[in-house]
């Protein structure tokens, strides 16, 4: 069984596909995949909806199977529709793009008249679709950008509908339609996918450290002092703050890059709060003086500072060539 969801992961069979930010190696939920858009042949709806039938006998028996999709996936299992919060966890640069043209100013008009904006979008597979036929023929006005902001987000907001709607008839073949609306996005991933135990120790033998730490020093203890006492979600939250995924590969030979601490060297360590670069799997951390000071400075920053990121500063580039 675990095989069988592997490879509907995997490329050959099309029907999921990394994330943009995946592809990117930039944002949150890098590590995630997400319904291909253009898996809408009648073969794959069948695939979708058998995939929605396994599902539902894995919950039947209490089983779990590594399926590891995007929270937007599980949202719309459960009854929730996806919001633009959602879209920029997996496509940090497609909300990026609407920000910039969000602002009336000379300098997003003079760039808009330059792109030669049509009535297109770029799908989440990379895919250039036209929002109505011939409209990729069609310029849009500066003064019609509302508009068609409005209208890449609604096709955005509803691009997995067909794949996802086909999932859900499968799994409801197998289990009552209200069951899933007794659970959160969260608990339904977990009943499904299993809990993922962050490896510390794996971790651990794969960190290396720069900017004058040689990992001896007391605040490295306290480092990972204070991250064997995370519960399982707070490493989760570590890895996303640190890296933009939320699992770690298998094994030593699996990690694409080390984890590196870079020592964050201020004037006063505990006035400040560890900071990242995601692109390069780096912490800067200052120098604390308890490891209390440390635990509360990180445990702020992993749940509150997920969107700060700091990988093009020369700090971050510096660290990552060593």
């Amino acid at each position: 069984m675990t095989i069988i969801f592997k490879e509907i992961q995997s490329n050959p069979l099309t029907l999921f596909i990394p994330s943009p930010n995946g592809r990117m190696n930039y944002g949150r939920e890098r590590d995630v995949f997400i319904p291909n858009p253009r898996s809408t042949t009648a073969l794959c709806i069948q695939m979708y909806e058998f995939l929605g039938k396994m599902i539902g006998v894995m919950i039947r028996t209490k089983n779990t199977v590594p399926l590891n999709l995007a929270d937007l996936f599980w949202k719309r299992l459960v009854g929730i529709d996806i919001t633009v919060s959602d879209i920029q966890s997996i496509d940090q640069e497609f909300i990026s793009m609407i920000q910039g043209y969000d602002t009336p100013d000379e300098e997003a008009e003079t760039s808009w008249k330059e792109q030669h904006v049509t009535y297109t979008v770029k799908g989440s597979d990379d895919e250039v679709v036209e929002l109505f036929s011939g409209g990729k023929n069609i310029n849009v006005p500066w003064s019609e950008r509302n508009h068609y902001l409005e209208m890449i987000i609604d096709y955005r907001l509803k691009e997995f509908d067909t794949q996802i709607d086909a999932v859900y008839r499968g799994l409801s073949t197998q289990l009552p339609r209200h069951f899933l609306t007794l659970f959160t996005p969260k608990e339904l991933k977990v009943i499904v996918s299993g809990r993922t135990d962050i490896n510390v120790e794996l971790l651990k033998k794969n960190t290396v450290y720069k900017g004058g730490y040689t990992g001896q020093e007391p605040v490295i203890n306290y480092f990972w002092r204070v991250l064997q006492n995370f519960t399982n979600e707070e490493r989760e939250l570590y890895l996303r703050f640190v890296w933009g995924r939320s699992r770690l590969p298998l094994d030593s030979e699996s990690f694409p890059m080390k984890h590196v601490i870079n020592k964050l060297d201020v004037s006063k360590p505990d006035n400040n709060y560890p900071m990242s670069h995601t692109c390069f799997f780096i912490l800067d951390l200052p120098s604390y003086s308890s490891p209390e000071k440390l635990h509360d400075r990180l445990l702020y920053a992993i749940h509150n500072c997920q969107d700060i990121d700091t990988d093009n500063t020369g700090r971050a580039r510096a660290a990552a060539r060593g």
